[in-house]
């Protein structure tokens, strides 16, 4: 397929810091960064970034982030979405403190799961202040969504999402992952030999693939758009859309890679 000299790139955390896929004419670049600052530098062409982490927090409880309406597309995956803290909870010092001002702002406590995303989202934040221009670049997205994007592109008619039933650490879930991105992307059918020698890249499997499909997802969007959920996302203090992106195909499919 052609990406038309765009370069997308996905990222995911990982225990390692970032996992970062760059796709630009069907050259596929990956690479494990420290700092978000780091993927920037290495990936300056880039003309879409789409991260797996929030992008946009609420203030009060008036306000309304994409989780709700991406629960329902996720079904029995809406798991895979942790609660986002209010942005007044982010710095806090302590789980029990960032629990306490979030219990208080919008009326619920925080999961440890929830907790454990903070140091991500405060530098995802303090990315977006640091660099303005990223608005309208970066693009917040759920791996687990665009691989049901990939589920449904496989199906007859209209491309609905159908989210994957295996997890993503179980050997069965990881290898339809790696099927579905091969399916659509050919030089993905190399993931486990090409890279995973790697001592590096192999701790990581589950986050590159995640970040593979959010690249392969941002590359398509560069020719038919975003889909976001909602479908009219709120914007939050900063200026900063509050949606889950995924890509939009309305009049067909890609083709296959």
């Amino acid at each position: 397929m052609s990406f038309h000299r765009n370069m997308a790139v996905g990222i995911d955390h990982c225990r390692d810091g970032w996992c970062a896929a760059a796709l630009e004419d069907s050259v596929l670049e990956i690479g494990i960064f420290s700092k978000l600052e780091e993927i920037l530098k290495a990936f300056p062409q880039a003309q879409t970034i789409w991260i797996d982490m929030p992008v946009g927090l609420v203030t009060s409880a008036r306000q309304c982030r994409p989780e709700p309406f991406a629960r329902k597309i996720l079904g029995r995956r809406s798991c895979t979405l942790f609660n986002v803290p209010c942005r007044q909870a982010i710095n806090a010092k302590t789980y029990e403190e960032a629990s306490d001002v979030n219990q208080r702002v919008l009326g619920r406590r925080l999961s440890r799961q929830s907790y454990g995303l903070f140091a991500g989202i405060r530098e995802v934040d303090g990315w977006c202040r640091t660099h303005p221009d990223l608005v309208g670049l970066l693009h917040e997205s759920h791996p687990e969504l665009c691989f049901g994007v990939l589920a449904g592109m496989d199906e007859p008619g209209p491309v609905v999402n159908r989210p994957l039933q295996a997890g993503k650490h179980s050997a069965e879930g990881q290898q339809t992952r790696i099927e579905l991105l091969s399916r659509w992307f050919s030089p993905a059918s190399g993931f486990p030999d090409r890279w995973l020698d790697d001592p590096m890249y192999r701790k990581n499997r589950v986050d590159l693939l995640d970040a593979l499909v959010l690249a392969l997802c941002g590359c398509w969007s560069l020719d038919s758009g975003v889909q976001t959920i909602p479908d009219v996302p709120q914007v939050d203090d900063q200026g900063l859309a509050m949606q889950i992106c995924t890509a939009r195909w309305p009049g067909g499919r890609p083709d296959r890679g």
